[in-house]
């Protein structure tokens, strides 16, 4: 692959260097060599053994149960579904316990449903099926499986159910098309078990689906050949018609895609949660300072507007020196994005992650030594320092974007008003494991956690006690 680049600083573009080459190449761990979260390019493509990745996964019903966000369906005496996207250990281990049932409806004289006093449709005969499912993804594969267990179904109203036999099964729907999720039926799986209520006492059923998507029809908005699998669990009585299901099962939502950049050349992903990653104050205590004062005292970080005048853009946009900082990335409701280019797009328009680093070093530059001539390496250099900057360099929100008079094109729905970003010296070494690939790391987390370009995540912060700061 190829790639070259140029330094941006004051909003001045140095020159484009020379074409350059670098090899993607295979490694046996994740403890890849680290990089600087504020000057790493996000171009730098690695891949994994998918052989080595360490799952925390969800071990069984018991486990499953155990966390309460399990648990869907509607609290008593209510309507409104309680946690409808069941519990996202992480982005490979999923599960939701839940009650499916059977229900026929009681019809007056002419055919039509009679309402009870609640207004929902009155029923003569119910059955309800205890179930627990258990999904699991990989890195390395596009295959979704899942752990289906069911208990003896129980008769709570009326006996019309007794001695029947039932269909339980699964269902998926692809987006682009139906061969993103595409149910697996051979070595003995199906897509449905059918049994009466003795079989479906205490019983564990498998299913899979696997999820491609035709490069030929991707398109160039896809290359990363994402494909959405949506599933949920049928329940069906056998050779009798008159009922239906009383409870839509909960949808899981998974997404599969091909991103090398990824780590790993392939994998899926459940898309249920806000991603996000963890800085403790135990073990980057610099990068935590920072990052903290960036959320508790945005305005207090650097730039300030009492800094040198060359460090807070008074003519753009616009922005007055009493113009309060909200820096992003630090709760769910202000998200940042991961920032990934392709090789095609650098040579065609910009290196915006070098944009983002070109900035937080002139704000690093003008905040902190202001008195500097500009010659030679940079004066935090030779204390041992980088300029750590947040939000990060290989995201979005990085420093550039808030300096400019109009939106950048590849800035989506974001609205850069003020100067919503924080720059600080801190130790090299650091610097380098907090923003690189060791564990912890925010490479690490981009890896680990599949984090594709565009993919929004957050900050969760915690003091030296462990004690999660924001919420």
């Amino acid at each position: 692959m190829r790639w070259r680049a140029r330094a941006t600083a004051d909003s001045v573009n140095g020159p484009w260097t020379d074409w350059k080459t670098f090899d993607v190449h295979a490694s046996k761990n994740e403890n890849q060599p680290t990089t600087n979260s504020s000057t790493a390019s996000p171009n730098r493509a690695s891949t994994y053994s998918a052989s080595n990745f360490k799952y925390d996964r969800i071990k069984d019903n018991d486990d499953c149960q155990s966390n309460a966000r399990s648990a869907y369906g509607y609290a008593p005496g209510s309507r409104v579904l309680q946690n409808p996207k069941g519990y996202a250990r992480n982005r490979f281990s999923w599960c939701a316990t839940y009650m499916s049932g059977l229900v026929r409806v009681k019809r007056d004289g002419f055919g039509n449903i009679v309402k009870n006093a609640q207004g929902q449709p009155a029923t003569t005969d119910e059955i309800w099926f205890p179930q627990i499912l258990i999904g699991r993804t990989y890195q390395g594969s596009r295959t979704i499986e899942f752990d289906l267990w069911v208990d003896e179904g129980i008769n709570s109203k009326g006996d019309f159910f007794e001695g029947k036999t039932f269909s339980i099964g699964m269902m998926g729907t692809g987006y682009p098309n139906a061969n993103a999720c595409l149910p697996v039926t051979r070595d003995g799986l199906k897509t449905s078990y059918v049994g009466n209520e003795d079989y479906w006492d205490d019983r564990t059923v498998k299913f899979k689906f696997e999820s491609y998507v035709d490069p030929g029809s991707a398109g160039s908005d896809n290359r990363e050949l994402i494909g959405t699998c949506t599933t949920r669990t049928t329940l069906n009585l056998v050779g009798l018609s008159g009922s239906q299901e009383a409870l839509a099962p909960p949808k899981q939502s998974i997404r599969c895609d091909s991103a090398t950049y990824a780590g790993y050349a392939q994998g899926c992903i459940f898309d249920h949660e806000t991603p996000s990653i963890a800085l403790k104050e135990s073990n980057h205590p610099n990068a935590y300072s920072h990052i903290s004062l960036a959320y508790f005292n945005p305005d207090a970080t650097h730039p300030k507007p009492t800094d040198h005048a060359n460090a807070w853009p008074v003519n753009v946009d616009g922005i007055r020196k009493d113009t309060k900082k909200v820096i992003p990335g630090l709760s769910k409701n202000r998200l940042i994005h991961r920032l990934y280019q392709y090789d095609d797009e650098i040579r065609q328009t910009f290196n915006r992650a070098g944009r983002n680093t070109g900035r937080a070093q002139s704000a690093c530059r003008w905040s902190y030594y202001p008195t500097w001539n500009g010659t030679g390496s940079f004066p935090w250099v030779a204390a041992g320092n980088q300029c750590d900057e947040f939000p990060f360099a290989s995201t979005y929100e990085g420093a550039w974007v808030w300096w400019q008079n109009s939106m950048p094109d590849d800035a989506g729905s974001y609205q850069p008003k003020g100067v919503n970003y924080s720059v600080k010296p801190i130790p090299s070494a650091e610097n380098n494991s907090w923003g690189g690939s060791a564990p912890g790391g925010v490479r690490s987390y981009y890896v680990y956690d599949r984090m594709l370009d565009g993919d929004a995540f957050f900050i969760r912060l915690y003091n030296k006690e462990g004690v999660r700061q924001n919420h």
